[in-house]
């Protein structure tokens, strides 16, 4: 997942050279990389999940946590400003598709497979 600022974009040539990340944080089950151009505006923040493809995510309602639902079956929050991970639930089975925020930003609902 590649997280940048919009606001800030300029359309780039084809033959630019290959954006290089510098490990920003790590944690048990996740990384996340930053490339940092010559203004802050320009960076751009790579997540990365150590244990299955992101098969969705949801900004909270106040925009300060990340909800994110992988195949391997955990909903994982972060903390979208200091990129920790606050929580962590596994599923009882399979791997979770969908994830939504309820308008008041206290529940998290997640769908997914199941041996229904």
């Amino acid at each position: 997942m590649y997280i940048f600022n919009t606001t800030h974009c300029t359309k780039t040539p084809i033959n630019e050279p290959v954006i290089a990340f510098t490990l920003s944080k790590q944690g048990d089950s996740y990384n996340i990389f930053v490339h940092r151009g010559k203004s802050r505006t320009k960076e751009i923040v790579k997540w990365e999940l150590k244990c299955g493809q992101i098969n969705e995510f949801s900004f909270s309602p106040d925009t300060k946590h990340l909800a994110v639902v992988s195949q391997d079956g955990f909903l994982r929050v972060f903390d979208f400003t200091s990129e920790d991970l606050v929580s962590a639930m596994r599923s009882y089975f399979g791997g979770l598709l969908c994830v939504c925020w309820s308008p008041d930003g206290r529940y998290i609902v997640t769908g997914g497979e199941d041996d229904l």
